[in-house]
């Protein structure tokens, strides 16, 4: 309806969203008809960019995320980790950076949970009005559908309510966002909900998982160390979806950690 609405290449953008959702659920078979193949390079020689450059984005991110000390916390692990990595004696260079990618990916990924800060930076730093004055003309005013976690009720599929509210909460977004620095601390009144809790155990676990792999990564078990690090990629949602795979991901690490420790170091 949107793409009708915006009246531009109406059946163009309805085809590409089309495919782009056929493409979510079986990319290989979008790119079968197509006549395209997967990348040659495969997902392995993605991971082995530079390890640099992955880490660069994500202090840089993390730096507007939060401040300057939360980028601190993700550049000082790093950098342990790579010091460790290079202390390794039967790990290959070249392995030893895909696995650096990887791990700053994963704890970037954990590190940049969507909060209420978050949610209320990102509509309020001025790309999101950007992008509809872009799409749009003349006089409009915004809706939004939220579900604020200290506000009860639950809706008729078990997951949060979500409640509509006025075009004035952009104002209350931008002061929001400027609280982002109460994230952590005793004083963040979201801090003490049980998806806050979860999120900054999951980077706590994360870490450990990592130093522990540490102790015994080689080139032979470098792959299931990878395949171990890159499982954050897995975590996605919000509430009980994002519940749901937290445990789904937690059970294939247990799975992962098995065969790791059964393979020679």
């Amino acid at each position: 309806q949107a793409i009708a609405l915006n009246n531009v290449a109406v059946e163009f953008n309805q085809q590409a969203f089309l495919w782009g959702r056929r493409a979510a659920h079986d990319l290989d078979a979008v790119l079968a008809r197509a006549g395209l193949s997967a990348d040659p390079a495969g997902p392995e020689e993605a991971e082995t960019a530079a390890p640099e450059e992955a880490l660069r984005q994500g202090a840089a991110f993390l730096a507007q995320y939060q401040d300057q000390d939360y980028a601190r916390q993700y550049s000082d692990f790093m950098a342990a980790t790579r010091e460790k990595i290079a202390r390794r004696p039967t790990l290959a260079p070249r392995a030893g950076d895909r696995f650096a990618t990887v791990v700053a990916r994963g704890l970037f990924k954990l590190m940049a949970y969507k909060d209420e800060y978050e949610v209320a930076r990102l509509y309020s730093n001025g790309a999101f009005m950007e992008k509809l004055r872009e799409q749009f003309e003349g006089s409009y005013r915004l809706r939004f559908h939220l579900a604020p976690p200290l506000w009860p009720g639950k809706g008729e599929n078990g997951r949060p309510l979500k409640r509509v509210f006025p075009h004035w909460t952009l104002g209350l977004f931008a002061l929001l966002a400027k609280l982002r620095r109460l994230r952590g601390t005793p004083f963040d009144p979201f801090g003490h909900t049980k998806e806050r809790r979860l999120e900054k155990q999951l980077i706590q676990d994360y870490k450990n998982t990592v130093a522990a792999l540490l102790e015994t990564l080689s080139d032979d078990n470098c792959d299931l160390a990878v395949e171990i690090a890159a499982l954050p990629e897995q975590i996605r949602g919000f509430g009980p979806i994002k519940s749901a795979s937290v445990s789904e991901a937690a059970q294939k690490q247990a799975a992962l950690l098995a065969r790791f420790h059964d393979a020679p170091a």
